[in-house]
């Protein structure tokens, strides 16, 4: 694998996207996800915590978007409030799944209750 250079010190190549996407202190319990669309870039880290990153870009630049949920911060209702708001301008349960790090199936059962 070829090492690129920051700042004068060779990096590792998988450092570099996470550098780029602004993806800081990754550990070994994290769960990361990468998929390309049409030219769009998503990155997808799921925290132990249970906090969630959403991360798109556009590979041609001109777009970015980050999205983040700490469950932390808001309670179970008030996400669920917000999960059918999303879903019914729209968001599609796969989507909302990776945005609130919880599985389709949950998501389904949430937007249909």
């Amino acid at each position: 694998m070829t090492n690129l250079v920051k700042t004068g010190k060779k990096i590792h190549p998988i450092q570099a996207l996470f550098d780029h996407f602004g993806i800081v202190e990754v550990s070994p319990e994290d769960s990361l996800s990468f998929t390309s669309t049409d030219g769009m870039l998503e990155v997808n880290v799921k925290r132990a915590s249970g906090k969630t990153e959403n991360i798109k870009k556009f590979v041609g630049g001109g777009f970015e978007e980050l999205t983040t949920f700490d469950p932390d911060h808001m309670n179970r209702e008030n996400r669920n409030i917000l999960i059918k708001k999303l879903h019914a301008n729209g968001g599609t349960e796969q989507s909302l799944a990776k945005k609130f790090g919880l599985s389709q199936s949950m998501i389904s059962r949430i937007v249909n209750s």
